[in-house]
């Protein structure tokens, strides 16, 4: 027997405001579950007044897209995802010593 693996589909999600200003984007396999937890933990989820989604093939796909919107859409509540590699590096601090 051959076993495929197919991707499980996942969403990129905007949350918007009465007034139709973005206010966040992400992705999640898990809608619910995801926005339960914004509800808990988030200041802004207060101001949500719809949230669409789009569906998308796998996890990796709507992760490449959430990225893509927080870059061009420029949602308030946001921070732009960048990898580590692409961020200049912090100078060090020189620690001195005593002989």
């Amino acid at each position: 027997m051959i076993v495929v693996e197919r991707p499980h589909p996942a969403v990129v999600y905007r949350c918007f405001n009465d007034c139709y200003e973005l206010l966040y984007v992400g992705s999640t396999s898990d809608g619910p579950t995801r926005w339960r937890l914004h509800a808990k933990t988030c200041r802004w989820w207060p101001e949500v007044a719809t949230v669409e989604t789009e569906t998308l093939p796998s996890r990796e796909t709507a992760f490449a897209a959430e990225a893509l919107a927080i870059r061009d859409e420029s949602p308030r509540y946001n921070q732009l995802l960048v990898p580590q590699t692409e961020l200049p590096q912090r100078p060090r601090r020189r620690v001195a010593t005593t002989s």
